[in-house]
């Protein structure tokens, strides 16, 4: 079977002497596709907010619309990506180990509404997020760029704790989070937002801390 994609007509059964479009081919049916999406960003809202209203939702109707490229399973950040307008996280309050300065008011001016805008034209939008970078006190150098975390056993349960309390946030705010990673390109040291994990470490954290944390969200 031959499907096409044309500008007019999404995903139809094409014969191979008349395909014309976006070809995907389909064979053995295998592992189950949940869906496409895209990761949202604060420089993306920010552009978004510079161009005409009307023009917005134009673009934005096409990437979710369900009639259209029905963009359903999508990306966010927790805290700062190199797509940010700088680099944050939700809790800078050092030796904070229970979270109770934990803030996603920042992610409320750009990144939220950006957000929802999606999740209001898509019934069946399921999100998940990932970090960049662990707030700067739980890390061993004080920096978003480069550098590991510090691997204790209070840092640990804070930063399990600090997933809880994002899940939570998200999901008050109107967004269907389905579940979190623990890091974004784990084995990459950048100039951006990062914080190296070596398998072990991430089997670690998750299998003795963040699972246990997050186990009754349903993410």
């Amino acid at each position: 079977m031959i499907i096409i994609t044309t500008e007019n007509k999404p995903w139809q059964e094409a014969s191979k002497s008349n395909k014309k479009g976006v070809e995907l081919r389909v064979g053995e049916e295998m592992q189950e596709i949940r869906g496409f999406g895209t990761c949202f960003s604060e420089l993306g809202a920010l552009a978004l907010g510079n161009i005409p209203s009307e023009e917005k939702k134009a673009f934005l109707d096409e990437l979710f619309d369900e009639d259209k490229c029905n963009f359903n399973y999508c990306r966010t950040p927790i805290g700062a990506s190199d797509f940010s307008l700088d680099f944050y996280s939700y809790n800078e309050t050092d030796g904070d180990f229970e979270m109770k300065n934990f803030s996603i008011e920042r992610d409320k001016k750009l990144l939220l509404p950006l957000i929802l805008e999606g999740v209001g034209r898509q019934a069946d939008m399921q999100m998940f997020a990932s970090p960049w970078c662990p707030p700067l006190w739980l890390k061993t150098h004080r920096a978003y760029s480069y550098g590991v975390f510090n691997k204790t056993e209070e840092n640990y349960r804070a930063y399990a704790l600090y997933f809880r309390k994002y899940i939570e946030e998200y999901r008050k705010n109107g967004v269907p989070l389905v579940h979190v990673h623990p890091q974004n390109e784990p084995c990459s040291n950048q100039i951006f937002p990062s914080c190296v994990w070596k398998g072990y470490e991430l089997a670690e954290f998750i299998g003795g801390y963040l699972g246990e944390a997050i186990k009754d969200t349903g993410v």
